[in-house]
C-alpha cells in the first residue's frame, strides 16, 4: 500500500499514521482480519430510531440502513413496504407491514 501511495505522488503525515492495528474504522464500518462489519458506535442509531412517522423521517430512515445494506440479507426485499409509502401516489399510512419490514430492519 505505501509504494502504491508513493507511486501516486502522495505524501503521508507519519504523526498521523496508525500502523499494524488490529481493526480500522471507516464511514461507519469496522474492518479487521474477521472482515467488514458495521461499526458498533453507529448500530445504536439504527436499533433507537423510532418508527417514521412521515415520508421524510422515512426517507431518513432507508438512508441511514441503506448504509449497511450488505449486513442485511435480502434488504431491498425486505425494505419494499416501506418504500412502497414513498411512492407518489400512495397516502402515507404507516401499515403492520411497514412495521414489520422496520423491525426487521
Amino acid at each position: 500500500m505505501l509504494q502504491q501511495i508513493d507511486k501516486a505522488g502522495l505524501k503521508l503525515n507519519t504523526a498521523k499514521c496508525h500502523f499494524r492495528q488490529p481493526e480500522l474504522s471507516f464511514l461507519g464500518h469496522t474492518l479487521s482480519g474477521k472482515g467488514l462489519r458495521p461499526d458498533a458506535l453507529h448500530v445504536p442509531a439504527v436499533a433507537d430510531t423510532p418508527p417514521p412517522s412521515d415520508d421524510i423521517s422515512l426517507r431518513s430512515f432507508l438512508g441511514l440502513t441503506s448504509w449497511y445494506f450488505k449486513f442485511i440479507p435480502n434488504f431491498a426485499t425486505v425494505v419494499e413496504p416501506m418504500c412502497m409509502l414513498l411512492r407518489g401516489s400512495v397516502p402515507f399510512m404507516w401499515s403492520p407491514e411497514a412495521q414489520e419490514s422496520f423491525e426487521t430492519v
